[in-house]
């Protein structure tokens, strides 16, 4: 496995995987499902619309891609399930009850643009406006992007 400093491409490959899913179980995503969908994208590279022939055999990369189609899935259920409430509470002026939801728009807005929590303000995750751009993201507007 180790030989003068190095490591084997075996073990190498293995620790990549380990940390991938890890990361993956950090951000609340099902380790299973990320590894499964990590392999899918590394063996298949540009074969999937969209992607590249760079990610083939690329299992850091691949990694990294299966994190972040998986985060934003995750981001639009929530979106899907919890908007319509979350925006109640955005325009109710109640600070405690914005002050009860702000984790989990965070967490919303993390997942959807693959973003670390704790970056975007209090004031950016409470602006309804913010909100409704996010809610047409995830219902698939390109516009909501720019």
């Amino acid at each position: 496995m180790y030989e003068d400093g190095l490591i084997s491409i075996e073990a190498y490959a293995d620790a990549v995987e380990k940390v991938g899913a890890a990361e993956a179980e950090s951000f609340g995503l099902d380790a299973d499902e990320f590894e499964n969908l990590s392999e899918m994208i590394e063996e298949s590279g540009s074969a999937i619309a969209g992607l590249s022939d760079d990610l083939k055999g690329n299992e850091r990369e691949a990694n990294d891609v299966a994190k972040a189609l998986l985060r934003y899935d995750k981001a639009v259920q929530s979106i899907t399930e919890n908007s319509e409430d979350w925006m109640k509470t955005l325009k109710s002026g109640n600070l405690q009850d914005q002050a009860a939801i702000i984790e989990d728009l965070e967490e919303a807005y993390a997942d959807l643009l693959d973003l670390d929590m704790g970056v975007l303000s209090d004031d950016f995750l409470t602006n309804a406006d913010n909100l409704d751009l996010m809610t047409e993201a995830a219902n698939g507007s390109e516009d909501a992007y720019n």
